[in-house]
């Protein structure tokens, strides 16, 4: 039960990590673009 448990709440860690990684992703790229626009 507590195997599973912390099992549980490391998958959450990880899913976590992998949507803040993604968010700023996509913040820098909209960021990069956003910076890009005026010099074209």
């Amino acid at each position: 039960m507590d195997t599973r448990l912390s099992y549980a709440s490391s998958r959450r860690a990880s899913a976590t990590a992998s949507l803040m990684v993604i968010v700023s992703i996509i913040i820098g790229s909209a960021a990069a673009r956003a910076a890009l626009v005026p010099l074209s």
